[in-house]
């Protein structure tokens, strides 16, 4: 119960860093991520502007958006493995 709490606590902040980085970079990234072998959507992979505290997670469907700009370089790491 008390991580639910917590998480609710960080919504209104979660918005304001959105909001505050879609200010600062004024452009939205979109895509995927799929297994190479089965074609298959990954969920849970998470992607971050490198070099910033800017973020996000992959979606149910393996789907992301995150505030980039074209110069922006993307992170993308699973369950503990990291590449970029």
């Amino acid at each position: 119960m008390n991580n639910l709490k917590s998480i609710k606590s960080l919504i209104p902040m979660m918005v304001l860093l959105w909001f505050v980085s879609s200010a600062l970079f004024g452009q939205q990234v979109t895509g995927s991520v799929t297994d190479v072998g089965t074609g298959e959507s990954i969920t849970g992979v998470t992607v971050m502007v490198k070099g910033t505290t800017v973020g996000t997670i992959m979606d149910a469907n393996g789907m992301y958006r995150i505030p980039a700009s074209k110069s922006n370089v993307l992170i993308f790491s699973f369950i503990g493995n990291q590449t970029g």
